[in-house]
């Protein structure tokens, strides 16, 4: 298999691994049974608006574009420093990171932008709070998508963490 063959695989995966523990935390908070899906009609190489969708025959159905570690955000990314005979600290500016997803997205144009929820990725170690999310996060809810959530898939510390950054029900800074 070629590598960039290998490399949507390892994307279309990981995207609809991120969508499905979004939407079992989803289907917990409001008693729901949606389940997640991946746009099987993206091509290899395109960005298509839609990469997961949640799917409910009674509800509407949930559009996500999900942002992975893509290389214009490594740079910004949170990540671990090690300071010689120090403890280990995360080197975070969460607030810009979350940012440049947002605007890396924003600028892609798409057309139903008001109907996407972005799942931005990352694992940034220890758990937010909801009063510090919401403080750092406030900028973000006047966003044209429909929502934006952090979405921390579980570790051997944590049981993971969804923050809506700007939630679809208007409860910004919420953690679930």
């Amino acid at each position: 298999m070629q590598k960039s063959k290998l490399q949507f695989k390892i994307k279309k995966f990981e995207e609809l691994n991120y969508t499905n523990f979004f939407i079992k935390r989803f289907n917990k908070r409001l008693n729901l049974d949606y389940i997640a899906q991946s746009n099987e009609k993206e091509p290899e190489g395109v960005d298509l608006e839609v990469d997961t969708y949640g799917i409910l025959k009674s509800q509407p159905l949930l559009k996500f574009q999900v942002v992975t570690r893509e290389k214009k955000l490594r740079e910004i990314e949170p990540r671990l420093v090690r300071n010689p005979g120090k403890q280990i600290c995360i080197d975070l500016d969460l607030k810009n990171w979350i940012s440049g997803a947002i605007q890396l997205k924003e600028s892609k144009h798409y057309s139903n932008q008001n109907e996407l929820i972005l799942l931005i990725v990352g694992d940034i170690g220890p758990l937010l709070n909801e009063d510090y999310a919401k403080r750092i996060f406030e900028p973000f809810k006047n966003s044209n998508f429909k929502g934006i959530y952090s979405v921390h898939l579980p570790s051997d510390s944590h049981n993971g963490q969804i923050i809506a950054i700007k939630d679809i029900f208007g409860e910004h800074g919420r953690s679930f």
